[in-house]
């Protein structure tokens, strides 16, 4: 499977909470099996949500949405982790009111940007908000035993999230945002053996990157960032965003804008 694969429907087997700050769904696909190839945990993927959130279906107005693929079962089900915020969105719409038996779009997006389940040289860092929640969960569930370092969760209110199953080198932290996040990787007695993982609102995003590359000297190789969005941006824009050559304001970004 790759980006040119067609659209393909999945039908909700279960809607289970997590909680009272997020709801876990279940998905079978309805027109055939999913190769074993494909079902990478933390991996993502594209769902497809009509405009009026009622049906789903991989045409018409649907409007898609980039998800983690929380967990696979061994029968090619899987799980996706969707955020209760009372959003107006379409997905936001959508799983206000999801139910055994619905219908959504599905396009299978790829592999995770990073896994733990290998020994790393040195320290993990992971730091994300409530939209990286279910990323770093599903990361550090299947970590390697002897893995070590520092989770940073971005959440203005814990009550209601469950706490994150992790090794017991890993220490985990709340803090009310982004830029608090930030500050506490600042204060962490790290190195640059160190690798980092961040997911967050763009410009946070941006901090995280540039403290790890600049600061720490870690590798752009262990660095691993996305701005999951941005303050002022709706989803399609973001996607227009994101293809600029400066979206990671690595300095060869903002140097090749400069004129000669």
């Amino acid at each position: 499977m790759g980006s040119s694969d067609p659209v393909r429907g999945v039908v909700v087997e279960r809607v289970a909470p997590l909680g009272t700050a997020m709801a876990r769904v279940t998905l079978r696909v309805v027109d055939g099996p999913v190769p074993e190839a494909v079902r990478t945990h933390a991996g993502h993927c594209r769902l497809l949500f009509p405009d009026d959130a009622t049906d789903g279906g991989a045409g018409g107005s649907a409007r898609s949405r980039v998800f983690t693929y929380r967990r696979w079962h061994a029968d090619g089900r899987f799980d996706i982790d969707f955020a209760l915020h009372g959003g107006t969105g379409p997905a936001a719409r959508w799983i206000a009111r999801a139910t055994v038996g619905d219908r959504l779009g599905w396009k299978h997006g790829g592999p995770p940007k990073l896994t733990l389940d290998a020994p790393l040289p040195g320290p993990a860092v992971l730091i994300g908000d409530a939209t990286a929640l279910p990323v770093i969960s599903a990361l550090l569930e299947r970590a390697h035993p002897r893995l070590h370092g520092h989770a940073i969760l971005a959440l203005p209110d814990i009550a209601g999230v469950l706490p994150l199953t992790a090794p017991t080198g890993v220490m985990v932290a709340h803090v009310p945002s982004g830029d608090a996040a930030l500050d506490v990787l600042q204060g962490l007695a790290l190195t640059c053996e160190t690798t980092v993982f961040a997911a967050l609102e763009a410009d946070a995003m941006r901090g995280v990157r540039r403290f790890a590359l600049d600061r720490l000297g870690v590798p752009r190789g262990r660095v691993f960032t996305s701005g999951y969005w941005k303050a002022g941006l709706a989803t399609e824009d973001l996607a227009v965003a994101k293809r600029r050559a400066d979206w990671f304001g690595d300095p060869e970004d903002r140097s090749s804008r400069m004129p000669a």
